[in-house]
Parts: C-alpha cells; sequence; structure tokens
C-alpha cells in the first residue's frame, strides 16, 4: 500500500546507509509494474535537503538500475544544473558498472565527461569506461564509440600523467581501435606508459597482441611493464579463445627467471604511483611475489595490480588484476580475475 511504501522511505531516510533496506526496496522497484515506488522516490527526492538523505536514494536507484530508475537519476541530479556537484560525483560511481545501462544514460555520461564542470569530467570519463564494459554484451557499437573517443583524448593529451590515464582508461573499454591507439606507447620512453600500453592490450583478441606481450614479457628491459605483460597475459589466457602454447610458456619462464633472485625461496617486490587528474587522484598499487624451496613445495607467483581514484571523498576502483599460479606434481595452472568496485558494494566484472 502507499502507507506502506511511505514507511519504507521513512525508514531509509533514517538510516540511508542501511543496505539491507536499501536491497529491499531495490528489490520492491523492480518488481513494481506500476512504478508506484519509483514516483514515491521521486517524490521524496524533492522534498528531502539532507545529504546523506540523498545518497541514500542515489544508492538506492543505482542498485535498482531500472530504465527508469536510471532515467530518474538522470533527470533530477545528473543532467540538473542546479544539482550540487557532490550528488552527481555519488551518481557516477554508483552507476558506473550498471549491466544494462540506457542510451540516454551513457550519452549523459559522455556529455559530462566533455562539457561538464572540470571537477567531474575525469570521473565521467571513468564511469563511460565501465559502462563500455557492460555494452560489449549488448551493444558492441557503443562500447567502441567511447573506445574510439577516449582514444580521440589520448591524441590530445599533452602530459604523460593524462596519457597513463587514457591508456588505462582504453584498455579498460576494450574497443575495436585499442590495438592501434595504444601500441605507439610501447616504444615511449616513459616506462609507465609503456607498462599502461601492455596492460591495455590484455582484451585485444588479435593474435598479434599475444606475439608483442610476449615480446614485452621477454625483452623488456623494465621489471615494471614485464610485470604489467604478465599481468596482461594471464587474462587472456584466462580466455580459451587467446589461450596459446607459447604465452604458457613464457609465463612459465618468467616465474622461474624471476625466482633466481628469490632470497631464502622468497622474491617480493612492491610499488604504488599516484597523480592527478584535476580533482581525480588515480593511485596504482601492486605486488609481486614468487616462492620457491624451502617457503613453498613447487615454484608459486602471486602478482596484483589495481588502480584505484578518489574524487570529492568519494573512492572508486578503476581496475584490479590477480594473478595467481602453482605447479602441482610438476604443471602450472594461471587464472585471472578483475572486479570493478564502488564503496559499500563490490560486483565481479570484466577487467
Amino acid at each position: 500500500s502507499t502507507v506502506q511504501i511511505v514507511d519504507e522511505l521513512a525508514a531509509l531516510e533514517q538510516n540511508p546507509t542501511n543496505a539491507a533496506q536499501v536491497q529491499r526496496l531495490a528489490d520492491l522497484i523492480r518488481q513494481d509494474e506500476s512504478q508506484q515506488v519509483l514516483k514515491a522516490v521521486a517524490e521524496r527526492m524533492q522534498q528531502v535537503n539532507a545529504g546523506e538523505q540523498l545518497y541514500g536514494y542515489i544508492d538506492l536507484l543505482s542498485m535498482a538500475a531500472t530504465p527508469a530508475a536510471q532515467q530518474l537519476l538522470i533527470d533530477r541530479v545528473l543532467a540538473n544544473e542546479t544539482a550540487d556537484a557532490s550528488l552527481k560525483a555519488r551518481v557516477l560511481t554508483q552507476l558506473a558498472d550498471v549491466k544494462q545501462p540506457s542510451a540516454q544514460l551513457v550519452a549523459t555520461v559522455d556529455t559530462i565527461s566533455q562539457t561538464g564542470v572540470p571537477e567531474l569530467r575525469n570521473l565521467a570519463l571513468l564511469t563511460s569506461v565501465w559502462l563500455a564494459h557492460s555494452l560489449h554484451a549488448t551493444d558492441r557499437q557503443a562500447a567502441d564509440s567511447i573506445a574510439t573517443a577516449l582514444t580521440i583524448r589520448l591524441q590530445e593529451a599533452t602530459a604523460d600523467e593524462e596519457r597513463e590515464l587514457y591508456l588505462l582508461a582504453i584498455g579498460n573499454a576494450g574497443g575495436a581501435t585499442t590495438e592501434s591507439a595504444v601500441t605507439p606507447y610501447l616504444s615511449s620512453n616513459n616506462p609507465h606508459l609503456r607498462g599502461a600500453a601492455t596492460l591495455a592490450l590484455r582484451k585485444v583478441p588479435a593474435t598479434t597482441v599475444a606475439r608483442q606481450l610476449i615480446d614485452r614479457l621477454t625483452q623488456e628491459s623494465s621489471a615494471y611493464v614485464q610485470e604489467m605483460a604478465a599481468i596482461a597475459l594471464v587474462h587472456r589466457l584466462d580466455t580459451p579463445a587467446l589461450h596459446t602454447a607459447e604465452a604458457e610458456g613464457a609465463l612459465q619462464a618468467y616465474a622461474a627467471s624471476v625466482s633466481v633472485a628469490a632470497v631464502d625461496g622468497v622474491w617480493a617486490k612492491n610499488w604504488n604511483k599516484s597523480f592527478s587528474a584535476g580533482p581525480v587522484t588515480i593511485n596504482l598499487p601492486g605486488d609481486i611475489t614468487v616462492k620457491g624451496a624451502p617457503d613453498a613445495p613447487a615454484l608459486t607467483l602471486n602478482a596484483n595490480q589495481s588502480a584505484t581514484g578518489s574524487v570529492m571523498g568519494i573512492n572508486f576502483s578503476l581496475f584490479r588484476a590477480k594473478l595467481l599460479s602453482d605447479a602441482p606434481s610438476g604443471s602450472r595452472r594461471y587464472g585471472g580475475r578483475s572486479a570493478a568496485g564502488v564503496r559499500g558494494r563490490m560486483r565481479v566484472a570484466p577487467g
């Protein structure tokens, strides 16, 4: 009944961070063909003023993620010129990995990334990248359009830190133009650009890419770039169609070569790089560990690389990759996984 809906929304406003209440209301929105729940939410959003309460409604609509819920967020926040930038930042982070983004949502986010206020443009760019993940399964043409736009911005970038951000973004989008866009940066004098370009190739299905990654792994002078090549190859090996014996052999040889430097059976290294693109701060923490005798019964290699960021106090994850290997009975197994995360929620998504 209407009274029950009002009571449910009142409970949310009293405790906007109550995950169980947000989930319950999101389920009601998805199941309500009459859209009465959504209409009640729209009315309350016009009446509440407290930031935390509005955040609660943003989180609710983002979790529901129906076309109508997306449109309400567009109308009340993203396309609303009077809406506070912090509210728009909240919507952009929470909608980043919607599984079925509407054409209007994609267009609105793209507009913000190009003409929005400066403090939101880079965040909108990253949101576009995650939307491209979802569009790969439903609308490859739209996904490729996002990747093409990113390529243009890469070409227009004037600083290496900007270029590195765009290379990471293009790799996440995984569009048809990725290989041609990032290949020139494989020969950059800056190892961080070479590393970002190497990682960006992980989704490209072309057989020539495997050769480039193997070359980076076996011939590269920078250990950082080698590590990015290892993670990119593992991502490809986790896709049966991209699995090659040569790539697996190169990874095995890399793990063995790194273990030579181990002290008492363990070799470990970690790194972190941070840079700012306007008000958006990006951190690139990573680590790699190789274990052999006597610490491990068989050669093992573990590596992690992630890209995290923050804007206006809101944290988000751009990329996370994990490499695991083991060697039971003389055989080795490699597997990779990436995840997109938003504060308070974590969802597994293509990386």
